[in-house]
């Protein structure tokens, strides 16, 4: 289950860049912060 949750985030963040084009090097760390929650 928590890998599922894991793969949900990544491709959450993914479309986010897309669409808002973040830097990829702000959208990473986003994610790694996220996922020491």
């Amino acid at each position: 289950m928590k890998e599922n949750c894991i793969f949900l985030r990544i491709v959450f963040f993914f479309c986010l860049e897309y669409f808002m084009n973040i830097p990829i090097s702000v959208t990473r760390l986003t994610f790694v912060f996220l996922s020491f929650l």
